[in-house]
């Protein structure tokens, strides 16, 4: 499930009352915490992969 849809969902769940707003409070920011994770990743492999091609570049 996207981070969207599941912010979507948990709108909707509370909407309907069946979440507390510290249950809510609480999952948006475990879903915010994996995007964060998620990001960090991307970034790391892109900088990884920047200094790769650096090597190869200076190497010709």
């Amino acid at each position: 499930m996207t981070p969207e849809a599941h912010l979507k969902r948990l709108r909707a769940s509370f909407a309907a009352d069946e979440y507390t707003v510290a249950e809510v409070i609480e999952a948006t920011k475990r879903t915010f915490d994996n995007l964060r994770k998620e990001m960090d990743e991307r970034i790391s492999a892109l900088e990884r992969r920047v200094k790769e091609l650096e090597s190869k570049r200076g190497t010709k």
